[in-house]
């Protein structure tokens, strides 16, 4: 795609998409401002076209973009800031002419704005740090290592508006480029070219396919489909409260996160002892300025009544003093609104204000002849409750009111809808700072207007949006916070008898908090006494092992309890799941396994988690089970040996030939149900869950396993 070199030619504009231009099936005129003529025919993205768009961000991102190091973005970025102010005249004069804004305030304000964010933020971009979190530990017995990291979003969703797109632009791609997004922008239909021509410098700046798309159209086609997108993570908006709203409850169905940057009807308050020459230039200034159309536009003017009558002459001397004209002419101070539409609004506002009792004391009205033009208008003797001075209107209209204390004057400020900036003149530092604290907007600025740098958050409270574009703000409000935590090694809570309540107190309480339930769960299998007499020994021997014991844990209890058995060459582990369900895992190698890894003298257990049962109730009160799981937890080093446990009977136990199977556990299950606890388990398959030989110890200690090849017996769950 080529644009054009002088901008009074009109030129058909594409998508670009997946780092290609291509045209879509249709189109929609743009027109200039200052004439009213046909100035582009801009290719309109369909649905079809968005998802293609979001297809190539999510590619992207998962691929060339989610491999570049945060060094090389920020390389990228630079080169983008270096190529916008290269091209700052073309992009300064598509700007005028899209925009309908005097070509002098694109190259005081947007290009140069532009290229500083896309530099600020080429910093940020290997910056974005988490950091390392102490904690109380796993449990209450293991050491934790925690620390969080900033990941990227995803695939944004940008939707810019018509007033300044290549700077609004720029504010959304700075930050989303440097945590790492892919970007999918929707320009707004009134004013694309700054943008399109943005995206030839993305291309040329090297930038990988993908990373940057620009879909241009409608909004309530292309817009629609982009928020509704669901492969689109975030949304980035600006533009009208009303358009908000509807993004917030379309993204409410994907829970999509956004940012809104919505309207204002900012104050700008002069004190008693305000410098009331600077404080007129400041205000013409935050009315006039872009014909007007800046959320920001400072049209409430609350002026102490000892420099009222002043203001109110200074400023309609400044408002007679604007020439409207061509964009082009040097002599231009203030341009033609954006559209048709919008010069009616204007229009129809004027005379909202004539007929609710303001005072008009200059402008007013239409010009005749081609183009969106309207008079500058100010009004004063304006009741803080009338409509001129509640609503946005997003034009160069002012309305002045008077004050007489500092405390009605920020009553008056605060006494709106909005919050997205204000401005306060005065000559003193500490009354700066004292209504500064007090004033609910999102940008307070103390003897200028519009004082906005790359480097501050920019947002508004109440209806003038949710969260924050640019600085710091902007890098956190374009990545996810995650935790990452590394359970130590460290002593768990063991017992070697299966004897729960027999173990210390002080041992159960650290499992159970400050609960204390009536019985406590065990699990063993085989014996494992340490040795004694031979009395005890035969005695012991006779006794059947505890499979599993129910309990009754408190419902009431949220605490996570996880015991134990652990030996040099077994592990075996029971834990908690959720009341009604529990889940028991353990693993039995085959005995050369199990010896291999004694002999070796390893510390590390011999037995791997390897299956999962979930048990639930039935509507007949009886467990059914319902999930199974293979296996987990699998080194490579035990892989073979656990593969051969899958289908061979355990060389131990030739008689008992049952192959072991997540399947198998399914079927003929005993089971037992008590409380909150619930376990199950094939019978059949107890044997093949056994402690790995007689290489069995509990902290030195030599348990008593049986022979050898010979299960332990076992008795049914109670």
């Amino acid at each position: 795609m080529t644009l054009i070199a002088e901008p009074r030619t009109g030129f058909t504009t594409g998508l670009f998409v997946d780092g290609t231009w291509s045209d879509a099936v249709e189109t929609f005129e743009d027109l200039n401002p200052a004439t009213g003529e046909v100035l582009a025919r801009v290719s309109h993205g369909s649905a079809a076209d968005v998802d293609l768009a979001v297809r190539a961000a999510r590619a992207a991102l998962d691929g060339a973009w989610g491999d570049t190091p945060g060094v090389t973005r920020g390389v990228l970025l630079n080169r983008l800031a270096d190529l916008v102010e290269r091209d700052g005249e073309v992009l300064q004069r598509l700007e005028a002419l899209d925009v309908g804004k005097p070509f002098a305030q694109p190259g005081m304000l947007d290009v140069p704005n532009a290229a500083a964010t896309f530099r600020h933020f080429a910093g940020w971009a290997d910056k974005a740090q988490g950091a390392t979190i102490p904690t109380a530990g796993y449990l209450g017995t293991a050491k934790t290592h925690s620390y969080t990291v900033r990941e990227p979003v995803g695939v944004i969703g940008a939707i810019i508006p018509w007033n300044t797109p290549l700077m609004i632009a720029a504010w959304k791609l700075g930050p989303a480029l440097a945590a790492g997004n892919t970007v999918v922008v929707k320009p707004a239909e009134d004013a694309p070219l700054s943008i399109l021509h943005l995206a030839t410098l993305v291309q040329e700046a090297g930038f990988p396919a993908g990373v940057v798309n620009v879909v241009p159209g409608l909004g309530g086609t292309t817009g629609a489909a982009l928020v509704a997108h669901p492969d689109v993570d975030k949304i980035s908006f600006t533009g009208s409260p009303e358009v908000g709203r509807q993004i917030q409850k379309s993204a409410a169905d994907t829970f999509k996160r956004v940012t809104l940057e919505l309207g204002g009807k900012s104050p700008q308050i002069v004190c008693e002892d305000a410098d009331v020459r600077a404080a007129v230039q400041g205000i013409a200034m935050g009315l006039f300025f872009n014909q007007g159309e800046v959320c920001a536009a400072g049209t409430r003017i609350l002026v102490h009544r000892s420099h009222y009558e002043n203001v109110v002459d200074a400023l309609a001397q400044a408002t007679e003093a604007q020439v409207l004209g061509d964009p082009f002419d040097a002599r231009t101070t203030m341009g033609a609104l954006v559209n048709a539409k919008q010069k009616q609004r204007v229009a129809d506002y004027v005379e909202k204000g004539k007929a609710e009792g303001a005072r008009l004391v200059a402008g007013g009205g239409e010009v005749d002849g081609p183009g969106f033009f309207v008079r500058p208008t100010i009004f004063a003797d304006v009741d803080n409750a009338s409509t001129i001075a509640r609503e946005e209107i997003f034009g160069p209209v002012g309305a002045v009111i008077p004050f007489d204390t500092v405390e009605e004057a920020l009553a008056i400020a605060n006494d709106t809808e909005y919050g997205l900036a204000a401005t306060i003149w005065t000559r003193d530092v500490s009354l700066a700072h004292t209504m500064a604290a007090k004033v609910r907007a999102g940008a307070v600025w103390v003897n200028g207007w519009a004082a906005i740098d790359p480097a501050l958050p920019w947002g508004g409270m109440k209806s003038s949006g949710i969260g924050r574009e640019l600085g710091c703000s902007g890098i956190l409000a374009n990545t996810e916070e995650k935790v990452v935590t590394i359970v130590l090694q460290g002593r768990f809570l063991r017992y070697s008898r299966g004897d729960w309540p027999n173990a210390p107190r002080k041992s159960r309480e650290k499992c159970a908090g400050s609960v204390k339930p009536q019985r406590w769960p065990t699990f063993a299998i085989g014996t494992s006494a340490h040795r004694g007499s031979a009395r005890s020994r035969r005695q012991r021997s006779r006794r059947r092992p505890r499979i599993i014991a129910d309990t009754e844990v408190p419902s009431a209890s949220k605490t996570f309890c996880r015991w134990r058995t652990e030996t040099k060459c077994a592990s075996a582990t029971v834990f908690e799941d959720r009341p009604g369900s529990c889940r028991l895992s353990s693993m039995n190698l085959p005995a050369r396994a199990s010896r291999a890894r004694c002999a070796a003298g390893s510390s590390r257990c011999c037995c791997i988690c390897w299956a999962k049962a979930a048990v639930t109730r039935s509507t007949t009160a009886s467990p059914r089970c319902v999930a199974m799981t293979g296996l987990v937890e699998l080194s490579s080093e035990l892989r073979p040996f656990i593969s051969g446990a899958m289908s061979e009977p355990s060389p131990v136990s030739p008689a008992r030939r049952t192959a072991v199977s997540p399947a198998s556990w399914c079927s003929g299950s005993r089971t037992s149900l008590r409380g909150n606890m619930a376990m199950v388990m094939r019978k059949s398959s107890l044997n093949e869950m056994r402690y790995g030989g007689r290489c069995r110890r509990w902290r030195g200690r030599r348990a008593a396993a049986g022979p050898a090849g010979r299960p332990a017996r076992s008795r049914s769950t109670r």
